[in-house]
């Protein structure tokens, strides 16, 4: 079984997986863009509110108001919506992480 999706609510971090690249077909590098990642932290419920939340400035990525839904996130990034942190990790960091 290949890499998959985990998130863990006491470190708020979410682990990004092989299948996000196989859409794209970038194999290259763990990456997932900034409207499916809100999605799959539950942060909103479809891709229209991330959308609205992303275009109103109401999101941050490593700090820094993000306005393009299609950004990238990789591994370390640290997105921030209404006060709530979240930090994109692999498979690998959230396995070896302290719970």
């Amino acid at each position: 079984m290949g890499k998959g999706y985990n998130y863990s609510s006491t470190r708020k971090n979410l682990s990004i997986g092989y299948a996000e690249n196989m859409e794209s077909g970038d194999n290259s590098e763990e990456s997932i863009r900034l409207d499916q990642f809100l999605k799959l932290a539950a942060i909103v419920g479809t891709g229209g509110q991330a959308k609205m939340l992303i275009q109103d400035g109401q999101i941050l990525v490593n700090g820094e108001v993000e306005t393009r839904r299609r950004r990238k996130l990789v591994p370390g990034d640290c997105v921030i919506c209404e006060g709530e942190e979240y930090f994109v990790a692999t498979d690998e960091e959230l396995e070896n992480s302290p719970e």
